[in-house]
């Protein structure tokens, strides 16, 4: 008996659409994945001192099959990849179908819009997203002395004790004084 090869076209079932979309329900309301989670790409993110990293597993995706944006605090990835059969061949078998992907993956806190940057390189693209100056962690100078009072004139007040108005201290001098 002869074994033909047949053309296989993968097509979505309505299962794995309604699971595709409740993950997309999820990362859009939570900003992150589901549990049970089958989204693809697959995503890692991390944080460096002073940037967000984000990287997604794209094999066979070029640069121009790829795009990347964002939107206030996130980024979303973008890219489709159609099949291809050199001009004059024939099919025999395809199972590498069209493929259209879409992440969006919030970041906790503000991002630099203007400095973000996207690389790929061997199949895996990269995203880095510096933190905005208002969200980075800062190292605070302690001085010797007492504690400066902001937004309240009053000195020499006792931590957790209510402040008191110039008035009513000089008031509580002369009290004690007779």
């Amino acid at each position: 008996m002869l074994n033909t090869l047949l053309p296989i076209t993968a097509r979505p079932s309505a299962l794995s659409q309604l699971s595709r979309d409740v993950d997309r329900l999820f990362e859009m309301t939570l900003g992150m994945n589901s549990p049970t989670t089958n989204a693809w790409p697959g995503l890692n993110a991390w944080q460096d001192d002073d940037c967000y990293v984000v990287e997604a597993e794209v094999p066979g995706f070029g640069i121009d099959d790829i795009q990347v944006d964002v939107n206030k605090n996130a980024i979303t990835i973008r890219g489709q990849r159609e099949r291809s059969t050199p001009s004059g061949a024939s099919t025999i078998r395809s199972e590498r179908s069209v493929t259209r992907f879409e992440r969006t993956f919030r970041f906790p806190s503000a991002i630099e819009h203007e400095q973000i940057d996207a690389s790929l390189n061997n199949g895996v693209l990269q995203v880095r997203a510096p933190l905005a100056e208002s969200a980075r962690p800062k190292r605070i100078e302690i001085r010797q002395g007492e504690t400066k009072r902001i937004g309240s004139s009053s000195r020499n007040a006792l931590p957790g004790s209510a402040p008191q108005t110039e008035p009513e201290a000089e008031q509580a001098e002369s009290t004690t004084q007779s």
